[in-house]
């Protein structure tokens, strides 16, 4: 259930990650995924767009009305690969993320 991790403090604390969706306007629950330790974030990532794609599939949605919002540990480079289709907001903690060319190229467009 639990693994050793590091939430900031100690190192070799025992923690859980857990990845969670939701949507924003009515609050109903699409999913959690967790894993022990400092988790797979990636995969827990990929599990909840793949989430997000049967709910608009259901509901006869296009992923053009969608807008997923990355929190906590999403906000560096390696997260662009999954988010493929999709657009998103997130805080970043890797400046490096704007020199990436789809963000470069996204920022040298007039406002929409």
């Amino acid at each position: 259930m639990c693994a050793p991790g590091y939430r900031g403090r100690k190192r070799g604390e025992t923690v859980r990650t857990r990845t969670t969706i939701s949507q924003a306007h009515s609050y109903q629950w699409l999913g959690s995924f967790g894993n022990r330790g400092n988790g797979r974030y990636r995969e827990e990532l990929r599990k909840a767009l793949s989430a997000i794609g049967r709910y608009l599939a259901t509901h006869q949605l296009s992923s053009e009305c969608t807008l997923v919002r990355l929190d906590g540990q999403y906000g560096n480079g390696a997260v662009l690969s999954n988010m493929a289709g999709f657009s998103f907001v997130t805080r970043g903690k890797d400046y490096r993320l704007l020199e990436h060319p789809l963000v470069q190229a996204r920022l040298h467009l007039p406002p929409d």
